[in-house]
């Protein structure tokens, strides 16, 4: 038994291998292949997993915009603008009940008088010059058609005719220079009367009885209630929606206060309709637009419609344009993307669409799109790298009829 074991013994260690050694060479041929078979495994599951749902987005609905508006501010200002000044010196005598700061006169009131004693007294000596130059007149000529008879019957030289008609002149120049006189103090007598000119709105005063007022003082202002002006100034965009600014003569003009609501907002109330009159003979300077020149008729009146207008006063114009004839739409400022790109949301993907925008407000805009229909969707919502066909699912806008439900 002792020699069996020996022998086995020596034997291994001639040249046997031990077992171990058979267990790690297993391993070494076995690993790569569990491994490449756990790896096939978990990769044909991450093949076998669901794609990603599309995006979800939100998109209104386009509306037929058949009038758009081009909108402008500007300020009232009058058609017609003068200053009450005194033309000659003198103390107030009287001042009208109405020239007061607001107050509205007629033509031809009179508005302010000074003290005319002095004037119609130098009317009375101007009226008696006059008088006696006219009777100085009458005993030259009298004399100078005696002396001419005298003469026809030898009775008297040339020497006194020619005498007698060089003072028939002299007295026909005093008369003049006398008529002249009375003019000058009939005058001066009209000017201490001030009239209004026209129909007026007072917008400044300042005279009162008893102060002295000198040549051209300035008394007080009136400006014209017949009507008022404002600029509508018309931009390269605007012309563009016009057509030609000629257009847009006799067009009903909207204005609206600005005041603390922001504008281009419509919820605020009208307060006067004007008409386009005229277009500026000149582009803007500072704004390189050209004007359209809107009269308000009526401005200050308490009767009419809306509320008075205030000289000065900044408001905002609204001139309707009629675009029912153009593939004109109407979508949410959000949906307009760059300048001129607006996405519509079609069978659940994105097709692109270049626009024209028409008007722009903080809300909305008009564009024009020749192949985008009047019922289409658009996307309103951000999305990353869009192109013509990502799909995308819709949410639901709070504002849609309902129709836009989720996909």
């Amino acid at each position: 038994m002792a020699d069996e074991i020996t022998g086995d013994a020596t034997h291994e260690g001639d040249g046997g291998w031990p077992w171990w050694i058979f267990g790690i060479l297993g391993l070494i041929v076995l690993g790569p292949g569990v491994g490449a078979y756990f790896f096939l495994t978990s990769g044909g599951e991450a093949e076998a997993a669901e794609p990603p749902p599309p995006p979800l987005v939100t998109a209104a609905k386009v509306e037929r915009a058949d009038r758009v508006y081009i909108r402008q501010t500007g300020f009232v200002r009058p058609l017609a603008e003068v200053t009450v000044a005194a033309q000659i010196a003198g103390r107030i005598e009287t001042v009208a009940d109405s020239f007061q700061r607001g107050q509205m006169v007629d033509a031809g009131t009179v508005l302010i008088t000074l003290e005319t004693q002095r004037l119609e007294a130098s009317v009375s000596r101007a009226e008696a010059q006059v008088a006696q130059a006219q009777a100085a007149l009458a005993a030259a000529e009298l004399d100078r058609d005696r002396q001419s008879q005298l003469e026809d019957d030898n009775f008297a030289s040339e020497a006194a005719l020619q005498d007698a008609i060089v003072a028939v002149a002299n007295q026909q120049a005093q008369l003049a220079s006398a008529q002249a006189d009375l003019i000058d103090a009939q005058n001066q007598l009209e000017d201490a009367t001030i009239e209004a000119p026209f129909d007026a709105l007072v917008t400044a005063a300042g005279a009162d009885v008893g102060d002295l007022a000198t040549a051209g003082m300035e008394l007080g202002t009136l400006v014209a209630r017949a009507a008022v002006e404002v600029e509508l100034g018309l931009t390269p965009r605007d012309i563009a929606l016009l057509g030609t600014p000629e257009l847009a003569l006799g067009g009903r003009v909207l204005l609206r206060g600005t005041g603390q609501a922001a504008v281009g907002d419509t919820d605020r109330p009208v307060i006067a309709i004007g008409v386009v009159d005229a277009i500026g003979p000149e582009i803007s300077e500072n704004t390189r637009t050209v004007p359209l020149l809107v009269q308000v008729p009526d401005p200050f009146s308490m009767e009419r419609d809306g509320r008075p207008l205030r000289v000065g006063e900044l408001v905002e114009l609204e001139l309707p344009i009629d675009v029912s004839r153009r593939t004109a739409l109407r979508l949410p400022a959000q949906a307009l993307k760059g300048d001129n790109r607006i996405w519509e949301v079609r069978d659940g993907a994105l097709v692109g669409h270049e626009v024209t925008v028409l008007t722009r407000q903080d809300d909305s805009v008009v564009v024009e799109a020749a192949d985008l229909s009047s019922d289409a969707l658009v996307l309103t919502s951000e999305i990353a790298a869009a192109v013509d066909g990502t799909e995308v699912r819709l949410e639901r806008n709070r504002d849609d009829s309902g129709e836009n439900g989720e996909n």
